[in-house]
């Protein structure tokens, strides 16, 4: 059987979906008695939780990575993001490329996928052995006929079914320029305008107090860098979570929503409508339904929802393993003395990038 797997993802942080599913999946991997290994530009460490992988840094420009990766030491190698699908195939080992989408441009309210991303990333597709899509809609737009759809989980939030919940209405998000209108900020805003006398909003999000100024003062009670209990916890207290985003592959807090028995308010576009909740096509439609609906039927409405959402983090991981097979493993269990020689020096030249990546960022954050 396999057993060992390696994952590449940009990074590996609190506040972005691809690395909670990476997490999700290489701790589930771990517990089936594989050795996994995640190499990732950024990493906060502990983010979303223990950690029973290994994290490897890479420097912003990964150099030499497919050297040390084609040292027949994995089984499989999932390419989780960019630059990681652009440096496809990895010499012989079997390899899977897994889409997760992109942010899209904006032009006025609308979110636009760059038509030349997406043929470059259909073509890189071909060059992996298997091709994954979180989401139905996501295979459609990138016209990956052939790829497996594995949608993704929010069965890491633990529900508290103790907590009572309010009138509270919950956004999840990032703060960011290029967020106000690809995650619907600027349409949170007119709902907190409309509805703020009815009810109370809350953000939970990453980013700086400083470009939060805009929401406070709208009444918005404002939450940063929630761990994964703090949001479990918030929404078991909400009565709905807004999710406002106009092209998302696989809306995790929508599914976080689902799996804590919240209902998600969301509004069309992408996947949204592909894994439950209320749908509406503008934000004034949203807007309408709250000031002619009560918490009390957002509360009941949520657990009808949510009993209808199925999947679990388990469950995905499955599919993956079904779909990479359950072949004899061809890893080798020790590398030669040049071997872990090339390896340790490999490791050595990517130090100094990764030193002053972190630097830089600390530096101008």
């Amino acid at each position: 059987m396999v057993k060992r797997i390696a994952l590449l993802t940009a990074v590996m942080t609190r506040g972005y979906g691809v690395s909670r599913v990476v997490h999700e999946q290489a701790t589930r991997l771990c517990f089936k008695g594989i050795a996994v290994d995640v190499f990732t530009i950024r990493h906060e460490k502990n983010s979303f939780g223990a950690e029973p992988y290994r994290t490897l840094r890479l420097p912003y420009r990964p150099f030499l990575l497919k050297r040390y990766l084609q040292s027949d030491t994995y089984d499989v190698i999932i390419a989780h993001t960019e630059p990681f699908y652009s440096m496809l195939p990895f010499g012989s080992t079997k390899t899977v490329y897994y889409e997760h989408g992109v942010s899209p441009k904006t032009e006025g309210d609308k979110a636009i996928i760059d038509q030349q991303i997406i043929t470059h990333r259909k073509t890189t597709a071909t060059k992996a052995d298997h091709t994954v899509t979180v989401s139905n809609y996501l295979k459609r737009a990138f016209g990956l006929e052939q790829a497996a759809v594995i949608p993704n989980s929010g069965s890491h939030i633990i529900r508290e079914s103790s907590s009572k919940r309010s009138n509270t209405l919950l956004y999840i998000g990032r703060l960011g320029r290029g967020e106000f209108t690809y995650k619907g900020l600027n349409d949170l805003l007119a709902i907190a305008r409309s509805c703020g006398d009815r009810y109370k909003i809350v953000m939970a999000v990453k980013g700086s107090p400083k470009m939060a100024q805009p929401f406070r003062s709208a009444g918005i009670e404002v939450r940063y860098n929630c761990s994964n209990e703090e949001i479990g916890s918030l929404l078991s207290q909400s009565a709905a979570l807004l999710a406002l985003s106009r092209c998302e592959s696989s809306d995790l807090p929508l599914l976080e929503a689902l799996a804590a028995g919240t209902l998600p308010l969301a509004l069309s576009g992408g996947a949204h409508g592909e894994f439950g909740g209320k749908v509406f096509e503008t934000v004034e439609e949203l807007t309408s339904f709250l000031l002619s609906t009560s918490p009390e039927k957002l509360i009941e409405a949520g657990e009808k929802e949510s009993a209808q959402h199925k999947q679990r983090w388990q469950e995905s991981v499955e599919q993956l393993i079904d779909l990479i097979g359950p072949g004899e493993s061809s890893a080798k269990d020790y590398l030669s003395s040049s071997g872990l020689l090339k390896r340790g020096a490999i490791r050595l030249l990517w130090a100094p990038g990764v030193w002053l990546y972190d630097f830089l960022r600390t530096l101008f954050r």
